[in-house]
């Protein structure tokens, strides 16, 4: 189904999706970790290395926001790159 969005569409899938687990993790809810997870400490460290300052999804969405153009950028080069590598 992914397939027939637009790449704005898209885009804005995966930010609702990461932005989701962002506000579990923020809340104390790990159910999205292996049970039983011997590694959730380091997991945990990962998730807060990852959200540096950040405290709150806003905070998150708004910088995913000023950084778009520059994410946008990148990923049309490598689309480009792929359309040009693989026969229609």
């Amino acid at each position: 189904p992914h397939l027939k969005l637009t790449k704005p569409a898209l885009i804005n899938l995966i930010l609702e999706e990461c932005l989701e687990s962002s506000r579990r993790f923020f809340a104390g809810d790990y159910s999205s970790f292996p049970d039983p997870d011997p590694d959730r400490e380091k997991r945990v460290a990962l998730f807060k290395n990852m959200h540096g300052e950040y405290t709150s999804d806003i905070q998150l969405k708004e910088r995913f926001l000023r950084d778009i153009p520059k994410i946008m950028s990148t990923v049309d080069k490598i689309e480009q790159t792929i359309i040009a590598a693989v026969p229609q």
